[in-house]
């Protein structure tokens, strides 16, 4: 893939946006949760994570299959 990408879950909601350059994950990504809430966003450069990750818990405090922790 090249430029930006979109993923669904099998519900039809939005899981993740995010860009590609040359097959590989590069550039500003969000994922959200089931309820469209932001779920994690940050940057790839070359399929690995470039500078801050933030992470955030839905609003309601319900459960969501978002993972929260990074490895």
């Amino acid at each position: 893939p090249h430029g930006e990408v979109k993923a669904y879950r099998p519900d039809g909601t939005l899981a993740w946006v995010g860009f590609y350059r040359d097959g590989l994950a590069d550039g500003p990504f969000t994922r959200y949760h089931p309820n469209g809430e932001i779920s994690r966003r940050g940057a790839l450069k070359a399929d690995k994570f470039d500078g801050l990750i933030e992470a955030f818990r839905p609003s309601d405090g319900g459960p969501t299959p978002e993972i929260m922790l990074l490895n």
